[in-house]
């Protein structure tokens, strides 16, 4: 992205993200904790639809990395979590 163009606020917050978990530091229980206890129960939703759709893109990513041989465990662990959504979403989905 150019130096001149602006950033979206998604960009910034994703950009801090990512710098946050970088540093050793970085407690991801505190961040948990902030959140649940600093947010309004509408922020509790829209903090719980973005995990979904974190989850949802990782299982993406997972079934494109496996096809190449690659993974991880959070990649893994996203596979098996978007079941857990869509069974939420449709009781009646039957999953093999």
């Amino acid at each position: 992205m150019a130096k001149n163009s602006k950033k979206i606020p998604e960009q910034k917050l994703a950009e801090a993200i990512d710098t946050a978990i970088h540093d050793v530091r970085f407690d991801y229980n505190v961040l948990a904790n902030l959140l649940v206890n600093n947010t309004s129960l509408y922020g509790q939703n829209e903090i719980m639809e973005l995990i979904t759709a974190i989850i949802e893109q990782q299982n993406r990513r997972f079934f494109t990395e496996w096809e190449v041989g690659y993974t991880c465990e959070g990649l893994l662990m996203a596979s098996h979590l978007s079941e857990v959504i869509q069974v939420h979403k449709d009781p009646d989905l039957i999953i093999d």
